[in-house]
């Protein structure tokens, strides 16, 4: 979040294209190194889903004060998947 979200975060918010791609995906690809879009492995991010978890909580989670925020409740939802997922869920 600190390294690359925080410091963009207006332009993540705008999110215009930049060439035949919007800005998120550009920035994805710069700190990945491959095309989100295109490329397999991209999959292999979910190896750091815990890392994301975490990272996520930075963010806004509220979904009635979204507008004009970075919003997201994804990692909230996966953490409660792994939860009921658990041998002691």
């Amino acid at each position: 979040y600190e390294e690359i979200i925080k410091p963009h975060e207006g332009k993540i918010l705008e999110n215009k294209k930049t060439g035949k791609r919007r800005y998120i995906t550009k920035l994805l690809s710069e700190k990945c190194g491959m095309n989100p879009k295109t490329n397999a492995s991209i999959g292999e991010l979910a190896v750091r889903i815990n890392t994301a978890i975490i990272e996520e909580q930075n963010l806004n989670q509220n979904i009635e004060d979204a507008i004009g925020k970075l919003t997201s409740n994804v990692a909230a939802v996966i953490q409660m998947i792994k939860e009921d997922n658990s041998p002691n869920g």
